[in-house]
Order: structure tokens, then C-alpha cells, then sequence
């Protein structure tokens, strides 16, 4: 009988600890299209960054909601993909690490991490998200959004990618 309670209990268990987590209920999403270079030196950190301007009062005014109504921002998730069609692999990159700052600020936020393994699949390539939130990064007149990469060699052509960075907001 003690058993079958407890295989009832661990059953309970289990079921809570898998449950979904939570979800905003809006998302942001900011796009930054960067070019890898033919003959990028992998012993150096190959930085790319895109700064936003005025992101957080637009979110705003397009969905009629007020600074005060929003309880936290989070990462939802950071793509990287290939802009042509041809569909590559990023096995190539040994670390990929996404990053938000404030200008005003000298500090940054490592918002994501990847280590595309060398024999990765083709096709886009998902980091990590981080925890933190951000809302203070993005609340700021103008943020950065950085991505940082590591090579395992030589890249052979140029190549074209975008990475795609989504937050999600929750309400209060």
C-alpha cells in the first residue's frame, strides 16, 4: 500500500516539475542581418552589433499599453540563420554569445549562448536564452543588441546570416 502511495506521489511530482513555462503576453522582436567575412581570423572574437532606437515607446503606442502595466521583459529566444536559400550548417562556429547594453552604460548582459557542435545539423541555429530581465536595457532611449562569435577555422566565403532576437513581455 506504502508503495503505491508513493508511486502516486512521484507521479504528482513529475507532472509539476514538466509543466510549460510562462509565456508573455507580447512579444518583441528585433532583427540584425551581419555579414561573416571570408578569411575571419578564428583566434579573435568577431563582434556584430545592431543599435536600436526608440524600440520600447513604439511597442508601446502599437499595442495602446503604458510603461506602468509591464511587470518584467525576458529573453524567448535568439535564432541565428543564413539569409540565402542555400541552407548551411554552423558547425564552422565554435561559440556563439548574445549580449544588451545600454550605451549610457558601460556594463552588458549575456542574454544567450550557443555551441554549435561541429558536425551541426543545416539550418538555423538557436542559442541558449538567458533568464535575466531586461526591460531596463530595452526601456532605454537607445540599446545595443550584440552578438559575439568564435570560429573553429577559416571561413572559406562571405557569407550572409540574420539573427533574430525575441522578448517576451508580461503584464502586470
Amino acid at each position: 500500500m506504502g508503495v503505491k502511495y508513493l508511486f502516486i506521489t512521484g507521479l504528482i511530482l513529475i507532472s509539476l516539475s514538466c509543466r510549460k513555462p510562462d509565456e508573455g503576453q507580447y512579444k518583441m522582436e528585433y532583427i540584425m542581418d551581419f555579414t561573416i567575412p571570408a578569411g575571419a581570423n578564428p583566434l579573435k572574437t568577431h563582434v556584430f552589433e545592431r543599435t536600436v532606437i526608440q524600440g520600447w515607446d513604439q511597442f508601446l503606442k502599437a499595442h495602446q499599453l503604458h510603461d506602468s502595466m509591464i511587470a518584467r521583459v525576458q529573453v524567448y529566444s535568439i535564432t541565428v540563420s543564413p539569409l540565402l536559400s542555400n541552407p548551411i550548417s554552423y558547425g564552422f562556429v565554435e561559440e556563439m554569445r548574445a549580449f544588451i547594453r545600454d550605451p549610457s552604460i558601460p556594463s552588458t548582459q549575456q542574454i544567450g549562448i550557443g555551441n554549435p557542435l561541429p558536425n551541426e545539423r543545416v539550418g538555423e541555429f538557436a542559442l541558449l536564452p538567458g533568464i535575466a530581465e531586461v526591460s531596463s536595457f530595452l526601456r532605454a532611449t537607445q540599446f545595443d543588441l550584440q552578438l559575439q562569435l568564435r570560429f573553429r577555422g577559416i571561413p572559406s566565403s562571405f557569407s550572409d546570416h540574420r539573427a533574430t532576437f525575441r522578448f517576451d513581455v508580461f503584464l502586470k
